[in-house]
C-alpha cells in the first residue's frame, strides 16, 4: 500500500453510503488478497472526480475500481488476453484490450470466481514484469514480486550518487541502499516515491545507471513543484508499466556535457 491511498479509498467508499460502497468493499478485499504485494492507489482526480479512482497494482494496474450511478465497476486493462473461464466480463467487451465487470445492486459477489480472475490478472503482470527483465538480461526485475515481498517503508539518512541507504531493504543483490545515476544524486522526494512503490523500486534497482539517470534528470528538470511532484509519480508508474527511460525526453544533457 502505498502513502495516503488505504485511507483515501476508504474515504471513496465511505461517499457512497449506499450498497455501492458495501460492493467496492468486498471486491477490494478479494483484490488484496490475490497477492500480498499487491499495492493500492488513487489516480486519475479531476474537478469532475476530485476523489479519484482507486487503483490496485502489481507489475502493472491489476484493476480499477469505480462506483457508477447503477453500478460498481470493475476495469481490468488487460483483460482482454485473459482466459475469464467463468465469463465475468460483461462490459467494455469491444475494446481490443480493457475488459470490465459491472456488478449491480442485488447481484451476488462471484467470490471465488472473481478472485480467480484476480490472480490471473496478477500472473499476467507478473510474467510480463519477468520477461522484460530476462530480455535485458536482469532475471531478478520481478523476483521478489513472485515471491510477493514488499519492501518496508525507509528511513533515508542521507543521499547521494551511488546512492540513498535504507534501513531494512535487501535488494535484489543484497544491497542495502536505492542506487542513483552517472550524474545526477538521488533526491530524496524521488527515493521517497521509490520505496513506497516496491514494483517501482524493484525495477529501479534493476536497470542501469544510466537509465536511472534519465529518471533523476527528467525529474530534477521540472521548474514546478506541482510538475516534480507529477514526474515522481509518472517514474513510478513507468517503471511499473516495465518502461526503462521516462516517455518523450530527449535524454540528459548534463552527462552528454560532461562527456560521461
Amino acid at each position: 500500500m502505498v502513502g495516503r491511498a488505504p485511507q483515501e479509498i476508504d474515504a471513496i467508499i465511505r461517499k457512497s453510503g449506499d450498497w455501492r460502497g458495501e460492493t467496492l468493499s468486498r471486491v477490494r478485499g478479494l483484490v488484496l488478497g490475490a497477492s500480498p504485494a499487491v499495492v493500492e492507489e488513487v489516480k486519475w482526480k479531476k474537478p469532475s472526480r476530485p476523489e479519484g479512482v482507486p487503483v490496485w497494482s502489481l507489475g502493472g494496474i491489476v484493476c480499477t475500481g469505480e462506483m457508477l450511478k447503477s453500478a460498481v465497476r470493475l476495469t481490468f486493462p488487460k483483460g482482454a488476453q485473459m482466459k475469464d473461464r467463468k465469463k465475468l466480463f460483461n462490459a467494455r467487451l469491444e475494446s481490443t484490450s480493457v475488459r470490465a465487470i459491472d456488478l449491480h445492486e442485488g447481484e451476488k459477489v462471484p467470490e471465488a470466481a472473481l478472485k480467480a480472475l484476480l490472480v490471473e490478472a496478477v500472473g499476467l503482470n507478473v510474467r510480463g514484469l519477468r520477461a522484460v527483465g530476462e530480455a535485458n538480461g536482469e532475471e531478478a526485475v520481478a523476483s521478489k514480486v513472485t515471491k510477493g515481498t514488499a519492501y518496508p517503508a525507509a528511513r533515508r539518512r542521507r543521499d547521494g550518487r551511488t546512492g540513498a541507504p535504507l534501513d531494512g531493504y535487501a535488494g535484489p543483490a543484497g544491497s542495502q541502499q536505492v542506487p542513483g545515476g552517472v550524474v545526477h544524486e538521488l533526491p530524496a522526494d524521488l527515493c521517497e516515491g521509490l520505496v513506497a512503490n516496491p514494483v517501482a523500486l524493484d525495477a529501479w534497482v534493476n536497470i542501469t545507471p544510466l537509465a536511472r539517470n534519465e529518471f533523476i534528470c527528467w525529474v530534477e528538470d521540472a521548474k514546478q513543484e506541482m510538475t516534480r511532484r507529477r514526474r515522481i509519480r509518472r517514474t513510478q508508474e513507468e517503471l511499473e508499466e516495465g518502461q526503462r527511460r521516462p516517455c518523450c525526453w530527449p535524454g540528459c544533457r548534463h552527462r552528454r556535457r560532461t562527456g560521461r
